[in-house]
């Protein structure tokens, strides 16, 4: 893997942060306050279960490839 790619992971539109590893970036989803696993999809979308059909996880690299959560 490209030792300069970074994670950039956002919530709803928020910027959570930028990290050096996938797994960080995965980690800090699972962590957040607002994520449930079965309120989100691994692909970060809101599942029927979610109330809040607007909210969503996301993880894109600095090439702009997006990844499951």
């Amino acid at each position: 893997m490209n030792n300069n790619l970074k994670f950039n992971v956002w919530f709803t539109g928020e910027k959570l942060g930028k990290f050096d590893t996938l797994k960080e970036a995965q980690q800090i989803i699972k962590d957040h306050e607002n994520y449930k696993k079965s309120l989100f999809t691994k692909k970060g979308k809101a599942t029927s279960k979610n109330k809040e059909q607007k909210q969503y996880f996301a993880i894109y690299d600095t090439q702009g490839y997006g990844w499951t959560i």
